[in-house]
């Protein structure tokens, strides 16, 4: 009888460690869950703004691009009549 009741003892003992140390490891990772939420600002990512200005870049790019190529089209052929221009003033005799 007196070894069943040590028995018990033996396994309450050990039935309350396994509880108190469940009980302290939930505290712990619930604490540790609310001060990282309150105390840590989101982040947040604008996925939708983020495409539009990436958008727009590249719209922006290429009417810039296209504003150049027509610069250069008239560049070209200003020089291009220039240098016909000098070659009949040279081809005609004065």
């Amino acid at each position: 009888m007196q070894n069943t009741y040590i028995n018990f003892l033996y396994m309450w003992g050990i039935i309350q460690t396994i509880i108190i140390s469940i009980i302290i490891i939930v505290a712990v990772h619930y604490s540790y869950q609310y001060l990282r939420d309150t105390l840590t600002p989101r982040k947040t990512k604008d996925v939708v703004g983020f495409q539009k200005q990436k958008f727009d870049e590249i719209i922006s790019e290429l009417q810039q691009a296209k504003l150049n190529a027509v610069v250069e089209a008239d560049t070209e052929a200003e020089l291009l009549e220039f240098a016909n221009e000098q070659i009949n003033n040279i081809s005609k005799p004065t």
